[in-house]
Order: structure tokens, then sequence, then C-alpha cells
């Protein structure tokens, strides 16, 4: 499973700011971009299923499947904006996008 991460370095970033974060500014179904004068959308009319319900973090999210009943396997980070991608794998916890590994005992 994949989200992207509200840990981001340019979620905080934008947090820092008193702005909203980039992983979140779809939450009209009006405009994109609210919130935060450096989103890429802004004021676009957003496309169906373009908003996210819950924004997860490395913590969060692993946290999420254990009380589920899932075993954690692994982490992967993906994207590091804007910066090269490739250090998304180095800090997962700050990378872009997490997908997380997990398996259902059976």
């Amino acid at each position: 499973m994949s989200t992207e991460n509200g840990s981001s370095w340019h979620n905080i970033f934008a947090s820092i700011m008193g702005w909203q974060i980039f992983s979140s500014t779809n939450i009209s179904s009006r405009a994109s971009g609210i919130g935060n004068p450096l989103a890429l959308h802004k004021n676009e009319v957003p496309k169906l299923g373009w908003s996210h319900k819950t924004i997860f973090n490395y913590r969060g999210f692993k946290d999420f499947f254990e009380i589920q009943g899932f075993k954690f396997h692994s982490m992967l980070g993906s994207g590091y904006y804007p910066l090269p991608a490739t250090l998304g794998k180095l800090d997962v916890r700050h990378s872009h996008f997490i997908t997380i590994v997990i398996k259902k005992p059976l």
C-alpha cells in the first residue's frame, strides 16, 4: 500500500509556513491548491477522486496496519521533492511517497 507522506520535507516546509500541506490541498470540489500558494494545480477544478481522506507519515502508516492485525515487513520511500528522487530510498521517513510492505498472519 502506498500514500503520500505527510512528513516529506516539502510538507514540513508548508506546515512551518502555516500553509496547507501539499498532499492535502484538494479539499474542495471547486478549486484545488487551496491554502498553499506554491501548489502545482492551484485554482484548477479538481478531478473526481483526487482528494486524500487521510495523509499518513511513517509511524502512523505502520501503526495503522499493525492495529488492523497485519505484520510489518518493511517501508520503502520514493521521491524527494525538490531534490533528486533517489534520495527517497535513503530517507524513507521524509520521502515524497511511502510504501508499506505488510503481511496478514494466517
